[in-house]
């Protein structure tokens, strides 16, 4: 279920006979202040985090695409085409000096072989990194351009399908320095970016898939239980200014909280994944 349905959900089980869309944006943040809170004290929680990225959220640096790292540790990346998510190819993790290092010498051209062409392993085509190849400067509205904005850190600039390649690369590559998650080649206008890490979440967009699943695949019940537990008793207490309700309410999830808790702790869990960086 994606953030915004979840919400939804929770605030159709709170409010039953309906409440008002003027207030939803305080649900929205009390709902994530208790996703925060979930994870900070559940660790098992912190380990199934999952980004989509497109090529409309990412930057463009020297025909690599980058785009802000999460607070957390990075366990894989790989690319799907957005038709296809079987067309799966999976990113090598580089250390920062190394993946620098690649990126300069493919912009020089060494990758080439004694005959001068380029090298097979990379591009079906056998293309060369083309460093010509550089974003769009400006941007439509009404008919209107307008250029975007050149005061980007490290280079950084915003990312076009101007970048495209002309054949996608199974090879993939990436990095983590300067705050970004670096890639290369760049994230193709067709492609998706998956990005699995594991941390506490603290930023969340209405299509951001909910990570914590039952052996079905449905969302985890027992957190969309506190969930309303929370938002209800945060309503109680603010909206409707009963402290006794909200007291009640505030009881309840305390005690369903340490009770998913202590469950929790005692779960045959697999062991921590290897991350990609330390």
């Amino acid at each position: 279920m994606k953030f915004s349905s979840y919400l939804d959900d929770v605030l159709s089980r709170v409010f039953p006979d309906g409440h008002s869309n003027r207030v939803r944006g305080r649900y929205q943040a009390w709902l994530k202040d208790f996703l925060i809170e979930a994870q900070r004290y559940i660790p098992s929680l912190q380990t199934a985090h999952l980004e989509r990225i497109g090529q409309d959220a990412t930057f463009f640096a020297c025909g690599t695409s980058a785009f802000q790292n999460p607070p957390g540790r990075i366990r894989s990346f790989h690319t799907v085409l957005e038709c296809d998510e079987c067309a799966k190819v999976t990113a090598v993790p580089y250390t920062p000096t190394e993946f620098r290092k690649m990126i300069e010498e493919r912009g020089s051209g060494r990758y080439t072989t004694a005959a001068g062409e380029c090298s097979p392993c990379y591009y079906e085509d056998n293309s060369c990194f083309d460093k010509r190849r550089e974003p769009y400067a400006y941007y439509e509205v009404g008919g209107d351009y307008f250029p975007y904005p050149d005061n980007l850190p490290l280079g950084l600039k915003y990312a076009t399908n101007h970048i495209d390649l002309q054949v996608r690369s199974w090879v993939r590559a990436f990095s983590l320095h300067d705050g970004y998650v670096w890639t290369w080649p760049v994230i193709q206008s067709n492609e998706i970016g998956v990005l699995r890490w594991h941390g506490i979440k603290k930023s969340w967009k209405d299509s951001d898939e909910m990570p914590w699943k039952d052996e079905s695949g449905d969302d985890l019940r027992e957190i969309i239980q506190l969930a309303e537990l929370f938002l209800g008793w945060k309503s109680k207490l603010h909206d409707d200014c009963d402290d006794a309700g909200a007291s009640t309410l505030k009881s309840e999830y305390d005690g369903r909280f340490a009770e998913f808790l202590v469950e929790q702790k005692h779960l045959n869990l697999l062991p921590m994944p290897t991350d990609c960086f330390p």
